[in-house]
């Protein structure tokens, strides 16, 4: 018998983004019933399904280490893109 406990288990390669996708369907319908706007929808789902998706994803992969000031840095960067993203196209769809 081998011993397992030095190798990364796979299954969890690939969850981080399938619940981003969930955050944001479910984010972009939220957005589509208070807003009744396809576009503000599409607008708000793109950002938090890529933020959410990442940071998921990295803290899954991570799950026993410690996360380093990189990583932080880059999750944060993440984050704010997705931001800008959303408000960008949130306001380029509402003053056209």
């Amino acid at each position: 018998m081998e011993n397992l406990s030095g190798n990364r288990s796979r299954t969890n390669e690939g969850l981080g983004w399938l619940m981003g996708l969930l955050a944001a369907i479910v984010g972009g319908m939220v957005v589509y019933i208070l807003s009744d706007s396809f576009s503000a929808a599409i607008a708000a789902a793109l950002p938090i399904g890529f933020a959410m998706g990442s940071g998921i994803e990295q803290r899954l992969l991570v799950r026993n280490k410690a996360l380093d000031s990189k990583r932080i840095k880059l999750i944060l960067l993440v984050y704010l893109v997705g931001f800008i993203v959303f408000l960008t196209l949130y306001f380029s769809l509402k003053l056209t």
